[in-house]
């Protein structure tokens, strides 16, 4: 069961990569965002900054370049995967802070009381 749910989450992954890719005018296949996606994969074993800022853009622009598209088109699909990843995440993140957890001042005394 296990191994299904990672297959479709793989999928799901696998989707989103593709379809910023047409979005970005790029004409990729299913193989060729599995490809992408495991590239960047590898990528983030290297330290990196949050976000894998620097090692994520590097995997992709030098996968998309591989794949024999342009390279002025991999940094437009390099800005659009990093916005279609990344900010809908830190986006319900930021909701959960300021509703569940009652915001900034009540996150900020939950640490200061964890630390004494």
């Amino acid at each position: 069961m296990l191994l299904a749910a990672t297959a479709g989450l793989w999928v799901v992954e696998a989707a989103t990569w593709l379809t910023a890719g047409w979005a970005a005018g790029l004409d990729f296949t299913p193989i060729d965002a599995l490809y992408l996606m495991a590239l960047a994969s590898v990528f983030a074993l290297v330290p990196a900054a949050p976000g894998y800022i620097g090692t994520m853009d590097a995997a992709v622009l030098i996968g998309v370049r591989a794949l024999g598209r342009a390279g002025s088109t991999a940094v437009g699909y390099v800005l659009l995967l990093r916005f279609v990843l990344f900010i809908p995440i830190t986006a319900v993140g930021l909701v959960f802070l300021l509703v569940h957890y009652g915001g900034w001042s009540a996150s900020r005394e939950a640490r200061a009381t964890a630390v004494a």
